[in-house]
C-alpha cells in the first residue's frame, strides 16, 4: 500500500470503510426489524385480548355514523376474534372458507398452554 500514490490510497480507505459499514448494516438491520415486527405483533395480539376480554368489543356505540363503526375493518392491524364451542360450531358466522376455520379449530384445540410468547 505505501508504493501506491496517496489519491489511490484514500480511495481505498474510503472504500474499506464503506464495505465495512454496510456490512455491519446487514447484518444488524434483519435482526432488529424482526425483532421490532415479532414485538409489535405480540403487543397488537395482546391489546385485542384485553379488549376481547374487558367487553370493550361489546359495547357499540349508538348514533354514530356507519363508517366510524367499520374503522376496525379497515385497520389492518385490527385482531379479529372467533369463537367456536366444542361442536365446532363457529361463533359469529365467519366468511373465511370452512378448510381454514378447521384449521383454526385444530390448531386451537392442540394447544396446551394458554399464554405462550
Amino acid at each position: 500500500m505505501k508504493n501506491l500514490p496517496l489519491a489511490i490510497q484514500i480511495w481505498l480507505i474510503f472504500a474499506l470503510l464503506i464495505i465495512v459499514v454496510t456490512v455491519a448494516l446487514l447484518l444488524i438491520i434483519p435482526f432488529s426489524l424482526d425483532r421490532f415486527f415479532i414485538n409489535e405483533i405480540y403487543a397488537n395480539i395482546e391489546n385485542g385480548q384485553d379488549i376481547f376480554q374487558s367487553g370493550e368489543i361489546w359495547q357499540f356505540p349508538r348514533n354514530v355514523p356507519p363508517i366510524v363503526n367499520d374503522e376496525a375493518d379497515q385497520n389492518i392491524r385490527t385482531v379479529r376474534h372467533l369463537l367456536f364451542n366444542n361442536d365446532k360450531q363457529i361463533f359469529p358466522p365467519n366468511p373465511l372458507p370452512r378448510s381454514v376455520l378447521e384449521n383454526f379449530i385444530k390448531q386451537a384445540q392442540s394447544q396446551e398452554m394458554d399464554l405462550q410468547r
